[in-house]
């Protein structure tokens, strides 16, 4: 066993009396000991019945006054670290054992000293009672942030009371020790608080004007116990709301740098586009992001006005609020079309966030992450889907155009029903809950219902007024063993053709595509719709219908037993990974994503003018709640309807009224064909001239003649002109065709915003983009014309115009 002493190794001891003489006669000036790493009374170091192990340890008062000094220090260093794990709630910390083990050592070399203070000097125990007051004051305050849950608090008790407290111990224990001082940043702000938020709400209103008066009447009107702006000792001025820190009285900078590195809610994305932050100083978010992204558009969420009037007398927001790329919601429906309005197609958004923020408003916390995934995710899929298939579509537009033209554009809908009640019945599995209660809505109001539940309602006697299918894939199995001759089918310039094959009673088309616009344009109206699935598609149906109410049945959003629809409802959406939401009746239940975007955008709509004035009652009766409007029964609902008339005629396919639609005129169409035929043609051969001028161009440019360079541009530009002009006439072609390259194309310019103006990098930027649109209208004409063609050849033959 090896024995040292003060740290300094004696020799090898096998057994007492090696040990003994080892010792010799410093044995009484030992006060510790330890056998392999654990503290041991010295009695039993030297008694006969002590076991030998691997290493044993004493210490001298002066040597363990040196150790203490140096488990102190260590304690010190360390410090800060858990600090910052505490800043980011680490996966991989426990905080109560991190805390004890902070805290523990002191405490214990503090209980040693005292039992031995009869031995001391009076000056020494008069010091070694201010150092107790100290650490106690250090320890109190600790724990005080922990009972409390503040972890800002917390994080800086550790960093400035509790070091403070260890390193006035370890100059007690050691005076000759080098202890550093405790490293505070300088204020954010040193301005009187009241001057600092009336320049704040000058600069607010400026950009913002409609938010002032709300700010300040918000401050004026706060509870004080819950929003307050504290002046800290360390000269700092921070926001105090629900009794908790907003950030750092200590190194906010500091702070703000690391969660913008570490925190795991916010994953770090590389080249993002779009960026939102909370929970963080807005200037040193703003700052920190525009270190990342220079110019980047940047959202600060501020929904709790009180907490943002705070914030605004403690930071210096004069700047960033003048500047065009930070743009400030104050409620969770901006927020959502801010982020809308700013992404393109496969765009990244960066979020830059304090975990702290779920101790300071858990419910602005949870909704901020939920919301800004739920935007993203929608708009992710909207683009998606619309990059993907825009030419999907384009193309059975054209295809579908000789079947469709001389059927009735949905604008006609407009009032048909005014004032009567109307149901939109989906396939969710809580339908199996009230479907027997339908047939007697059906005697009094309108019945829309998307393809996959026809069967259902048709096995309980019921023939929708409106059937939606608007999907570009195959619905075939949904119109199997069904009476799709008693409904009429709502569907889409582009639906599926073995849904245009239907033998519906009536077809209404959303001419959401350009075709019929084209080739039908004094008969077609572009739909006003917010949609993006069938069911908010049968919902807007309803609503241009003019029906009032709107019940809504077997909406679940939502999975029961991993099922997604009902029985006997044909349909599958792929597996996703599954979440949790609010239920209909207050509890959690299981969704997919896909269904959580549905959700959220249901509650974007039923925030639209249009339905303000529309009461609309969820009835499902099971799946995920919706926000903004009633949840009743299907059966209190029809108590409450009681008193309404039955319907003139029993639910039936609505059909166009006489005169409401001008037969088609065939020679036209032809007409409009062979124009867009030959113009196509110029398209192709201006964008494939005009491209080889701008190759030369950026041929020029690698080479550095600027002059060539920008000649050549100028010969691509004249040349193109022919391009642009039948891209603005032919809108199949320019929309629906191009559709992809108009996507990618904002995005480049948006990029090109972000470059210096004249610069090499911003000519090359332009260029590449140039020469690649050119070649997509170039490619592009030769691909649609063919279908033009097709289409003409159809009609000629199935007319004999």
């Amino acid at each position: 066993m090896i024995v040292s002493i003060d740290g300094k190794e004696l020799g090898v001891a096998s057994n007492l009396e090696e040990l003994t003489i080892l010792v010799g006669d410093r044995h009484e000036e030992i006060v510790w000991a330890s056998h392999d790493g654990e503290e041991v009374a010295i009695d039993t170091v030297l008694g006969s019945a002590y076991r030998f192990g691997n290493k044993l340890e004493f210490c001298t008062f002066g040597g363990w006054l040196d150790r203490s000094a140096k488990i102190l220090n260590e304690l010190s260093l360390s410090a800060p670290s858990l600090a910052k794990s505490i800043l980011i709630i680490d996966d991989n910390l426990n905080l109560m054992e991190s805390i004890d083990a902070q805290l523990n050592p002191v405490s214990k070399i503090l209980g040693d000293l005292k039992e031995v203070e009869a031995h001391l000097g009076p000056d020494v125990v008069k010091n070694l009672r201010l150092v107790e007051e100290v650490v106690q004051g250090g320890r109190y305050a600790v724990e005080t942030a922990l009972r409390r849950k503040d972890f800002v608090d917390l994080a800086d008790v550790l960093r400035s009371e509790w070091s403070l407290a260890i390193r006035l111990f370890i100059g007690f224990l050691d005076p000759e020790s080098n202890v550093e001082n405790i490293a505070y940043e300088p204020p954010l702000v040193t301005h009187p608080s009241d001057d600092i938020f009336k320049a704040n709400c000058d600069a607010l209103q400026e950009r913002f004007p409609a938010y002032v008066q709300d700010v300040i009447s918000a401050w004026e009107t706060r509870d004080e116990n819950r929003y307050e702006v504290i002046e800290t000792s360390t000269g700092h001025r921070v926001p105090r709301v629900n009794g908790f820190y907003q950030w750092s009285r200590v190194q906010p900078r500091a702070d703000s740098r690391w969660i913008s590195e570490m925190n795991r809610a916010d994953r770090k994305e590389d080249g993002w586009d779009l960026a939102l932050s909370w929970g963080i100083p807005s200037p040193l978010a703003v700052e920190l992001l525009s270190e990342e992204r220079p110019d980047r558009p940047v959202i600060l969420p501020r929904h709790d006005l009180a907490a943002f009037a705070c914030e605004l007398h403690c930071v210096d927001c004069t700047d960033l609020l003048v500047r065009q790329n930070v743009i400030l919601t104050a409620t969770l429906l901006e927020f959502r079309w801010a982020m809308r309005k700013l992404l393109i197609m496969d765009d990244r958004v960066r979020r830059l966030s304090s975990p702290t923020m779920f101790q300071l408003d858990p419910v602005l916390g949870a909704e901020l992450h939920e919301e800004s995934f739920n935007t993203h995710l929608a708009r992710s899929m909207e683009s998606f889907t619309g990059y993907n298939r825009s030419r999907e579509w384009t193309e059975k537009a054209l295809d579908n155009a000789l079947r469709l033209l001389s059927e009735p554009d949905v604008h006609l809908f407009r009032d048909r029903f005014k004032g009567m009640p109307g149901i939109m019945v989906a396939p969710g599995p809580s339908l199996k809950k009230n479907i027997h209660l339908i047939p007697k809505f059906a005697e009094k109001g309108v019945v829309c219902c998307v393809s996959h539940v026809l069967r259902r309602l048709n096995d309980m006697g019921v023939d929708p007024d409106l059937t939606v299918a608007i999907e570009a894939n195959s619905l075939a199995p949904h119109f199997e063993n069904t009476r799709v001759d008693e409904t009429s089918i709502m569907l889409s310039e582009n639906s599926a053709a073995n849904t245009v094959s239907q033998p519906a009673r009536q077809f209404w088309v959303m001419n959401d595509g350009t075709v019929g616009n084209w080739l039908r344009e004094e008969e077609v109206q572009s739909p006003n719709m917010v949609a993006s699935s069938c069911t908010q598609v049968a919902l807007w149906c309803l609503k241009e219908l003019g029906c009032n109410p709107i019940v809504l049945v077997g909406l679940d959003l939502a999975l029961e037993d991993g099922k997604q629809y009902t029985d006997g409802c044909a349909g599958w959406t792929s597996t996703q990974g599954n979440l949790e939401v609010d239920g209909y009746y207050g509890d959690k239940v299981e969704t997919i994503a896909t269904y959580n975007t549905f959700r959220d955008q249901f509650n974007l709509i039923f925030q639209q003018p249009d339905f303000q004035e529309i009461r609309c009652i969820n009835s499902t009766e099971g799946g995920a709640r919706l926000e903004g409007i009633e949840h009743i029964g299907l059966q209190e609902v029809l108590d409450q309807l009681e008193d309404i008339p039955p319907r003139v005629e029993a639910a039936r396919g609505l059909v166009a009224r006489e005169g409401e639609l001008n037969p088609v005129d065939w020679s036209q169409v032809i007409e409009k064909l062979e124009y867009g035929i030959e113009q196509i043609d110029k398209a192709g051969v201006s964008a494939f001239e005009a491209g080889r001028s701008a190759k030369s161009a950026a041929d020029a440019l690698r080479a550095g003649n600027t002059r060539k360079m920008a000649s050549k541009s100028r010969t691509a530009a004249r040349i193109a002109k022919t391009a642009n002009e039948v891209l603005k006439e032919d809108k199949v072609f320019e929309v629906g065709w191009l559709g992809p390259q108009h996507a990618l194309s904002m995005r480049r310019e948006r990029e090109a915003t972000y470059l210096e103006d004249g610069s090499e990098a911003k000519m090359r930027h332009n260029l590449s983009h140039y020469l690649q649109f050119l070649a997509s209208i170039h490619y592009g004409a030769k691909e649609l014309r063919e279908l033009y063609v097709r289409l003409l050849e159809r009609v000629r033959e199935q007319t004999n115009v």
